[in-house]
């Protein structure tokens, strides 16, 4: 019984996009992952069954352009990761959730420095600042409505953004990321020594001069 919950919660983490073999997509998540999936095998349907309605609801307002169409550093990755750990948080509770998403994130460092990214994109310290900021965002918000439904708890997500208390990178107006002083930052790496890119966090303020463009990744150098 034990053995089949860890199965079958292997798609948690964002890294899996598709549904490919059970087996495979274990072998796909990182150290970390891994861990938190094999301690937590009661929780792991459960924590499968969220996540798979969270990209549900996530694709969905990507589609219609809300909060915005940038899915590595907007509004629309800050709503994925505020409403990822708020509905974990009212499913498995507070510790385990805050506990998953520090052990995506760390396994994101690990595919830095290996030059790998996450759905084609860098993902360095500050990416992973944002992250956790808005990853406690989330819960904080579970804890505070603990009895709303999911498209209440997708609009309360939603306010957060739009009145600031998320954070999102600088993204200028050509689809780039930036510095805090407006600068394009090189994505492309020439070493793996430098964890943190210059980028800028802002408030996730709603609205606010970023574009609207479909975002291009910038990929690694392999």
């Amino acid at each position: 019984m034990k053995s089949g919950l860890v199965i079958g919660l292997i798609l948690l983490p964002f890294t899996v996009s598709a549904k490919p073999g059970v087996a495979e997509a274990f072998w796909k998540l990182s150290r970390p992952e891994k861990g938190w999936v094999l301690a937590h095998p009661f929780k792991a349907k459960r924590a499968f069954h969220v996540t798979q309605q969270v990209r549900h609801t996530t694709d969905s307002l990507y589609r219609l352009q809300l909060p915005d169409t940038f899915r590595h550093g907007g509004r629309i990755d800050a709503f994925r990761h505020s409403y990822w750990m708020a509905m974990l948080t009212q499913r498995i509770g507070e510790r385990p959730s805050r506990k998953l998403g520090r052990c995506h994130e760390r396994g994101n460092r690990i595919k830095y420095r290996k030059g790998k990214t996450e759905d084609g994109y860098i993902q360095d310290a500050t990416a992973c600042e944002m992250d956790l900021h808005n990853n406690e965002q989330g819960i904080r918000l579970a804890l505070e409505h603990p009895n709303e439904g999911r498209d209440g708890m997708a609009r309360e997500c939603l306010k957060a953004i739009r009145s600031g208390k998320m954070k999102i990178l600088f993204i200028n107006a050509d689809g780039a990321y930036c510095d805090c002083d407006g600068k394009p930052v090189n994505m492309v790496r020439k070493g793996m020594d430098k964890w943190k890119l210059p980028i800028c966090l802002l408030s996730s303020e709603w609205p606010q001069p970023v574009s609207r463009k479909t975002h291009v990744s910038q990929p690694a150098k392999q």
